[in-house]
């Protein structure tokens, strides 16, 4: 958390995210879902079969967590693949708070 805090990423407000992260939970709607429509031939993709292999991260030790080299190119290509006519900016993460007020 530190190295990203260095990095100016608020890891206050999505620490639990980036650990799902860290521990090979992938964000919903980044990977095709088996009850999606076009699952099969996502599934068929290059970059997503390639994604399925491995982990992105592994993990050495108790308190720390190694980035996949191959793994890691996989996942950008992917997301250059996934992201080719997108326009947005992913500099911080979109934060929603749902609940009620009285």
């Amino acid at each position: 958390m530190g190295y990203l805090e260095d990095r100016g990423i608020n890891t206050q407000v999505c620490q639990a995210r980036i650990l799902a992260i860290l521990e090979g939970e992938v964000p919903s709607g980044l990977l095709p879902e088996p009850s999606d429509v076009w699952a099969m031939a996502s599934r068929e993709n290059a970059h997503y079969q390639a994604l399925q292999m491995k982990p992105l991260f592994t993990r050495p030790s108790p308190q720390s967590y190694q980035l996949d080299r191959e793994q890691r190119q996989r996942f950008l290509d992917y997301w250059q693949y996934v992201t080719r006519h997108s326009h947005q900016t992913l500099a911080e993460p979109s934060i929603l708070e749902l609940g009620v007020t009285i």
